[in-house]
């Protein structure tokens, strides 16, 4: 599911090779029964790397860990079900799943329930004024992750009358408040732009970030700052030195890093995808960020050869296929 990147606490992979990461996970495993590797194996018979696909073992490994109390195993669940993901879908287990998440802790569960009902993705059987309502109470009651989801659903008039000042207002305040994601957020309002809402304005993104940068954590504070250098980078050299910016990137920020990128400017992020096949061997051309033949063609090989090639099917820009196949570039 898009929300999967809630992975707090969660052992990440030394290797992006997806058979050693399965030794590692099993090897957690050997160790103890540990609730997030119980996950991490479920996570592999989801999306159907290193392991053959398989609905059944995911959802069999998620219950093993929410049997021990473990709030994401619920999530994950719960998002099978919303998106059909090697099951069939199910609106009613969704639902209870986030549910169960929430009383098991996960109070941000309760935010994206209501950003499922808000935008309709539960088709006929959203209500989506409930939806607002339950992100509009998780932000009255000081839940943090709220704030943003709360101006994401003003802006785009879910749930509730569209109102993009609202929005802004709402990411300002909180970012004042220190909080760091209302300042991120309210800097890629600006930096990728929304639309005809929010025009994209590097000099409005400099600033959200010069006035609200002070509340974010330093590693994020650099991340921040290459992305905005990316954001303004226009041509095959400014996207040499962006590419070669990402370098600094931790791992546990890698995924989040390069779909950032795509976001905030397309073009880099083709440049950084070319430069990453031609490393492996897949691509042939030249890196210049323009989007050919030649580039899907590698990308295309790159999918298959993770094993899970159905999951790059969204298109090469689309968010999907590029958080999938981010840790097979690094």
């Amino acid at each position: 599911g898009e929300n999967s990147e809630l992975d707090q606490g969660l052992t990440s992979p030394t290797s992006s090779k997806p058979g050693q990461f399965l030794m590692e996970i099993l090897g957690q495993l050997s160790v103890e029964i540990n609730t997030f590797a119980l996950i991490r194996l479920g996570d592999l018979y989801r999306d159907g790397t290193a392991l053959a696909a398989d609905g059944a073992k995911a959802l069999g490994y998620y219950d093993q860990a929410g049997e021990r109390g473990e709030a994401m195993a619920f999530l994950r669940i719960a998002e099978m079900y919303r998106d059909g993901t090697r099951v069939k879908r199910n609106t009613a287990r969704s639902i209870e799943n986030y549910e169960k998440a929430a009383a098991a802790g996960m109070v941000r569960a309760r935010v994206l329930l209501g950003e499922n009902f808000a935008y309709g993705r539960y088709g006929g059987r959203s209500n989506r004024s409930r939806g607002f309502h339950l992100v509009d109470e998780a932000a009255k009651g000081g839940e943090t992750t709220a704030i943003p989801s709360l101006a994401n659903l003003y802006l785009s008039g879910a749930g509730t009358k569209r109102d993009p000042a609202r929005a802004v207002d709402l990411l300002r305040q909180a970012a004042r408040d220190g909080n760091a994601q209302a300042a991120t957020t309210l800097i890629s309002y600006y930096r990728d732009g929304r639309g005809s809402a929010v025009p994209r304005s590097a000099k409005l993104a400099r600033r959200a970030f010069s006035n609200y940068g002070h509340v974010i954590a330093p590693a994020e504070r650099k991340r921040q700052e290459l992305l905005l250098d990316v954001s303004t980078a226009g041509s095959t050299t400014a996207y040499a030195e962006v590419a070669r910016g990402l370098a600094g990137i931790p791992d546990a920020q890698w995924v989040q890093t390069i779909n950032d990128m795509r976001a905030a400017n397309p073009n880099a992020y083709v440049y950084v995808l070319q430069t990453k096949l031609a490393e492996k061997g897949l691509y042939k051309g030249s890196a210049n960020g323009l989007l050919g033949a030649g580039t899907s063609r590698a990308l295309a090989s790159l999918c298959r050869q993770t094993g899970a090639a159905l999951r790059c099917a969204y298109g090469p820009l689309s968010s999907q296929t590029t958080k999938f196949i981010a840790p097979f570039l690094r």
